[in-house]
């Protein structure tokens, strides 16, 4: 499960102080929505009438944009928002990428370990047993 980070000081910043609850709520959806699905912090505009039940969110997202909070998207594929300052506190979509890449190599490079029981112990060569040293023979 991956989190999305929210600053524990975000409500407390001078251009939020005339937002109400329901714009933090908002705003903590489409930050969860955009590191979910690795948008680059461009909310959809069915994402945002898909959070909550009163299908309030794109009136909300309007105060955001006059506030400059969010702006509206030239993208006209998706037809939403984009989250000012998005990249400057969470991970890019090509960065997430490149670091899942490098995991799943990784734990393939693990997975391909050999068996323990075939790692031959410090002085022996492969094919000696326990009781023989490199001198010996049986």
């Amino acid at each position: 499960m991956a989190y999305a980070p929210l600053d524990e000081h975000f409500d407390e910043h001078p251009k939020f102080e005339s937002l109400e609850l329901e714009h933090f709520g908002l705003m903590a959806c489409a930050i969860a929505y955009c590191n979910r699905n690795l948008t680059d912090g461009k909310v959809s505009q069915k994402a945002v009438r898909s959070f909550g039940c009163s299908a309030k969110g794109p009136r909300l997202a309007l105060k955001l944009v006059a506030m400059g909070i969010w702006r509206e998207t030239l993208d006209s594929t998706l037809g939403g928002w984009e989250i000012v300052g998005y990249l400057d506190h969470n991970s890019s979509r090509a960065y997430v990428l490149t670091r899942r890449d490098a995991e799943r190599v990784r734990k393939g490079n693990y997975r391909k370990r050999p068996d323990p029981d075939a790692i031959v112990p410090a002085g022996q060569t492969a094919g000696q047993t326990a009781g023989q040293t490199a001198g010996q023979t049986a």
